[in-house]
């Protein structure tokens, strides 16, 4: 990760928006130290991690990615990015039942069983019961899999 900039209160207020105005979200990322990367990346860490001795100290990355901000003003929040705002989205948000979940999580595209407000070309929440899953965009009547390579699953579980 390579700081480009640690963003202003007036940036981090623009932040606040794209996530209100597309998820229906809201937080205060004013609790935190905002980083953004050259590549657009949005970070966030606590303001206290910066109050210790840092001499001794060699740091190869700081902080938690919350998501990628796009040119369209939207906003490809990570999972963490999505629990980060605990409150609950009431936009562009779609849920699955587990035989789709679980397709979702292999790495294919889904047709939901419900969508709140979707927006076409726009990114999506995907939720499973009470657990955001992932994010998808949501072209015309299905969720296009933005879940990482590495974090998808391949198997199911041991049943015991």
């Amino acid at each position: 990760m390579q700081i480009e900039k640690v963003l202003t209160e007036k940036e981090i207020n623009e932040i606040e928006k794209i996530i209100e105005r597309n998820y229906g979200l809201s937080n205060t990322l004013k609790n935190f130290i905002v980083f953004m990367t050259s590549e657009d990346k949005i970070w966030i860490t606590a303001k206290e991690v910066f109050n210790f001795n840092k001499e001794k100290l060699r740091v190869n990355s700081i902080g938690l990615y919350i998501g990628k901000l796009k040119r369209n003003n939207k906003i490809n929040l990570s999972l963490e990015g999505i629990h980060l705002f605990a409150n609950k989205p009431n936009r562009n948000v779609v849920v699955v039942n587990e035989e789709k979940m679980k397709k979702f999580m292999q790495g294919s595209d889904v047709v939901p069983d419900e969508k709140i407000n979707c927006e076409t070309d726009n990114f999506v929440l995907v939720k499973y019961l009470n657990d955001f899953i992932g994010i998808g965009i949501w072209r015309e009547d299905k969720v296009e899999n933005l879940v990482p390579k590495s974090r998808r699953i391949y198997q199911s579980p041991i049943q015991i």
